[in-house]
């Protein structure tokens, strides 16, 4: 994170890190507050990064984040999100491979960890957008 955030808070920057040192040093981490939207080109690592972000911010954090996604749906999304947190192959996931009894604790955790966070996801905007074209 950059710096201590208490500190920024009182100096009125009210700063978020992003928990990736390097990214912290070359943006200055996020205001509290900022829509901020991740855009690249296709497997550039824009989801591996909002994975990371949503953990860090929801889970770490407890600060609310909602998820607006225009690629995939909501469930899509929170099982890339569990698989993430759960540090599991979201292709195992999906499959419903068995699982050892080391990643079922694993993922046991992170469905606590993500129900117990302040995360909202939203994507029937998306829906009402695509059903106007």
């Amino acid at each position: 994170m950059l710096g201590n955030q208490a500190n920024e808070e009182k100096r009125g920057c009210n700063i978020v890190g992003t928990g990736i040192k390097p990214l912290d040093r070359i943006i200055g981490g996020f205001r509290l507050g900022e829509l901020v939207t991740i855009a690249g080109r296709p497997l550039m690592g824009k989801t591996e990064l909002c994975l990371h972000l949503i953990h860090k911010w929801a889970v770490e954090d407890k600060m609310p984040v909602a998820v607006y996604d225009m690629k995939d749906n909501d469930d899509t999304f929170a099982q890339q999100l569990l698989a993430n947190s759960a540090k599991l192959s979201c292709h195992k996931l999906r499959l419903g491979t068995e699982l050892s009894q080391e990643e079922k604790r694993r993922k046991e955790i992170a469905i606590k960890q993500l129900s117990d966070s302040p995360l909202y996801f939203n994507s029937s905007y998306r829906e009402e957008l695509v059903g106007r074209l």
